[in-house]
């Protein structure tokens, strides 16, 4: 079963199957404007019943640093790492590479507890 939310009409809607909504529609709710829709909610299927569980601030903090690591990491090697070795290599000063290193942690903060 595949459970999705369209949040323009605000329908909980349940497919039978696959990834697209050419499936046959199982079931439908609606929902309140309250209701935790987007990346900071978790729905699942359960005993015939749609159970809607946020996730905790704990899990949250634990996303945002996954995602913070990831953008940097990405950072690092396409923009300071060949400064690195260029360093290295004493074509530049230690400062370059260390500057480029602090814009990225400043560009990409980790997330507060």
């Amino acid at each position: 079963m595949k459970i999705t939310v369209r949040k323009e009409d605000k329908k909980l809607v349940c497919w039978n199957g696959g990834n697209n909504n050419n499936d046959p529609l199982l079931e439908e709710y609606t929902v309140s404007d309250t209701f935790p829709e987007g990346d900071f909610s978790r729905m699942f299927y359960e005993n015939g019943e749609i159970i809607i569980k946020p996730y905790s601030a704990k899990e949250i903090y634990d996303m945002e640093l996954v995602k913070c690591l990831q953008l940097r990491k990405q950072a690092y090697l396409n923009e300071s790492d060949g400064l690195f070795f260029d360093y290295q290599r004493g074509e530049i000063e230690k400062k370059v590479w260390e500057s480029k290193t602090d814009e990225i942690k400043v560009r990409y903060p980790k997330p507060k507890i």
